[in-house]
């Protein structure tokens, strides 16, 4: 009795590797969309003991040394700032809001975005700081 072999090839199943790379992909994709714009402003925060980490998906202003202000990433002058405060607002009037701000800027400058938030509808305003 003589048994027979079949000559298959060699293969490669790719399947898995492929559902693999995927899944990385898609973990990448997600997480890198987290990121916070606040990042790639550089700011020295004044220092408190208390504090919370909580501007994931808060309404955040950020005053640079130089005054300028900022909504996320993009700088705005007093009135496109205000402009976006109150169409951010319109949907949601008891947001937070976040005033990021140097700690070597005059005080004037941060009750300046603090009017501005003020004229734009928003009372719920927080400083940020960072824990000493």
């Amino acid at each position: 009795m003589t048994i027979k072999y079949e000559n298959k090839r060699p293969r490669i199943e790719i399947t898995a590797l492929i559902d693999i790379m995927f899944s990385l992909v898609l973990f990448f994709v997600v997480f890198t969309t987290f990121r916070t714009y606040e990042a790639s402003i550089n700011l020295q925060l004044p220092k408190a003991a208390t504090g919370e980490s909580a501007l994931q998906g808060l309404m955040v202003i950020s005053i640079s040394k130089e005054g300028d202000m900022y909504l996320s990433d993009r700088r705005m002058s007093e009135e496109q700032l205000l402009a976006s405060v109150k169409t951010r607002l319109a949907s949601n009037p008891q947001e937070v809001i976040v005033i990021r701000a140097d700690e070597s800027i005059p005080y004037s400058y941060v009750v300046k975005a603090m009017d501005i938030v003020q004229a734009g509808g928003g009372y719920n305003i927080s400083l940020a700081v960072e824990k000493e």
